[in-house]
C-alpha cells in the first residue's frame, strides 16, 4: 500500500522568499507595512541634508570660518552616509517580507496562522519558518518499495498499472521514473518512512518512483494506491498453471497424463518431460517448446495446510 504524493517545492521562509517564475504575488506578508522607521529614518536624511546644505552656504559667505565650523560640516556629512545607510538596510529588509512562489501549483498546507510570529532566515542561522506548503496536483506521483529480490527486474520507463480505492475499477496508467541505487537511498523517491522499514523484517527494499501518465481528479494526496509493474507482456501463448511446472527456462519439467488400459480398466500414468519455460507470473507460466496445446498435465501438489474431509449429509 502506497501513496501518490504531488511534487512539492520546498516550503518558501518568511525571511527568504522563493526564486524563478511565478503567476503567484506576495502569497503573505510577515512585519509591518512599510514601516514608520524608514519614514522617521527618511525625515532624519533630510533634516541632516538641510543642515550639511546651510552649513556649505555659510561657509561660502563666511570666509573666516574658524577649524571647529569646518568639524561641523564634517560630522553633518558622515551622519548623512550613516542615515542612508539605514535607510536601505530598513528597504531591504522589507523586500524579505514578501513570499514569492517558486512553483504555480495549489497551497495544500499552511504551518502558520495570521498573527503568529516567524523566525528570519536572514538574521539567525535557520532555514526560517516555513509558510505554505504548494503542490503541482497537474503531476502526481506514487512512492512504492520494491523487495530485492524482484528490483533487479526494474527499468526506468517500464508501464505500471494503478489502481486505488478511491476509484473502484479504475486503473491509471503510468511509468517508472526512478528506482533507487541503495535500500533505505535518502533520495527523492524515499521517504523518512520508506527509510525506516526499509530493512523492518529483515527483508530489505529499494525506494522506486511512479508517475503517472493522466492524473485524475479523483486521485488525492496521501491516498493508497496499489501498483502493478509489467515487466514483459505476450498474448495468445500456450501456458500452465505454475504449480505444474518445476524448474525455469530450459530445466522446466512437467508430468504428461496418459490414458492406457490395465486389467481391462482405464488408468492413468505420467511421463516426465522437459520442457522451456518463458515468462512466469504469479499464477500462470508461459511454455516455449516441448508442449503442445490439448495435452493434459499432471495437477501440482497440494503444499498448504493439511485438509479435513468433511461428510456434509450426516
Amino acid at each position: 500500500m502506497t501513496e501518490p504524493t504531488p511534487p512539492t517545492a520546498s516550503p518558501p521562509s518568511a525571511t527568504t522568499p522563493a526564486r524563478g517564475p511565478s503567476s503567484w504575488r506576495r502569497l503573505a506578508r510577515a512585519g509591518a507595512p512599510r514601516s514608520t522607521k524608514a519614514q522617521a529614518l527618511g525625515a532624519a536624511l533630510a533634516l541632516a541634508l538641510g543642515f550639511a546644505i546651510a552649513t556649505q552656504i555659510q561657509q561660502t559667505q563666511d570666509s573666516g570660518l574658524d577649524s571647529m565650523r569646518q568639524d561641523d560640516v564634517s560630522a553633518a556629512r558622515a551622519g548623512v552616509v550613516q542615515l542612508e545607510n539605514q535607510l536601505r538596510e530598513v528597504q531591504v529588509h522589507q523586500q524579505d517580507t514578501h513570499l514569492v512562489a517558486g512553483m504555480d501549483g495549489v497551497v495544500t498546507r499552511r504551518y502558520i496562522e495570521q498573527g503568529e510570529l516567524v523566525t528570519s532566515g536572514v538574521s539567525t542561522f535557520s532555514s526560517g519558518t516555513p509558510v505554505l506548503q504548494i503542490a503541482d496536483l497537474s503531476r502526481m506521483l506514487v512512492k512504492i518499495s520494491v523487495n530485492e529480490v524482484d528490483v533487479h527486474k526494474l527499468r526506468v520507463g517500464q508501464p505500471v498499472e494503478i489502481t486505488i480505492d478511491g476509484a473502484k475499477g479504475a486503473v491509471f496508467l503510468g511509468k517508472i521514473s526512478k528506482v533507487a541505487p541503495a535500500a533505505g537511498n535518502n533520495s527523492a523517491a524515499a521517504d523518512s518512512s520508506q527509510q525506516a522499514s526499509s530493512s523492518q523484517g529483515g527483508v530489505i527494499r529499494f525506494a522506486v518512483e511512479v508517475v503517472i501518465d493522466r492524473p485524475d481528479d479523483r486521485m488525492k494526496p496521501g491516498m493508497s494506491a496499489r501498483c502493478s509493474i509489467i515487466i514483459a507482456r505476450k498474448r495468445s501463448v500456450l501456458r500452465l498453471p505454475a504449480d505444474c511446472v518445476e524448474g525455469d527456462g530450459k530445466d522446466a519439467k512437467v508430468q504428461i497424463a496418459k490414458s492406457t488400459v490395465k486389467d481391462g480398466k482405464p488408468v492413468e500414468t505420467y511421463e516426465t518431460r522437459s520442457v522451456v519455460a518463458g515468462l512466469r507470473g504469479d499464477s500462470q507460466v508461459e511454455i516455449l517448446s516441448g508442449l503442445n496445446a490439448g495435452e493434459r498435465v499432471k495437477p501440482g501438489v497440494y503444499k498448504g495446510p493439511a485438509r479435513k474431509a468433511l461428510d456434509i449429509f450426516n
